[in-house]
């Protein structure tokens, strides 16, 4: 695994191998920080969208309107946690936190979470949502698993 500090992380071009809608993404992660915003995943041309962890809860960033897009598991710093996203090709977004379901629902607006063809950004960001901490493992699907 890798320990990445604030400001790093890892971009990735995910052409050939995972569409841009019907993904589903793995992580072993453990934060050095759970206070604010923290990136764990985002694309290219998102915006400020992307899946983090914002003061301790696992979410998907907007959430929806019904605001099903969050996991209520309060996430503690320096302890592992795995984390799954999967996007379906209807756009559903389900959330899982240690192997168990904890958020799901439709997004409001279609392609709000499609990925850019040409780069993923692991813990990364352009703004002020970097992470810190030690990523063990980390997987990407073409496909919901």
């Amino acid at each position: 695994g890798f320990h990445f500090k604030h400001g790093q992380g890892l971009v990735m071009d995910p052409r050939g191998f995972v569409p841009s809608i019907g993904y589903t993404f793995y992580w072993k992660l453990k934060l050095d920080s759970v206070i604010g915003p923290h990136m764990l995943l985002r694309s290219n041309g998102w915006a400020t969208n992307g899946y983090m962890v914002i003061d301790g809860h696992f979410q998907a960033f907007p959430n929806n309107e019904n605001g099903t897009l969050w996991c209520e598991e309060k996430i503690q710093p320096n302890k592992f946690y795995y984390y799954v996203v999967q996007y379906t090709e209807q756009e559903e977004v389900k959330l899982y936190l240690n192997g168990g379901l904890c958020g799901h629902g439709m997004v409001d607006d279609p392609g709000t979470f499609k990925l850019n063809p040409s780069q993923i950004m692991i813990m990364a960001d352009n703004g002020q949502r970097q992470s810190s901490g030690y990523l063990a493992k980390f997987m990407a699907f073409g496909k919901v698993i």
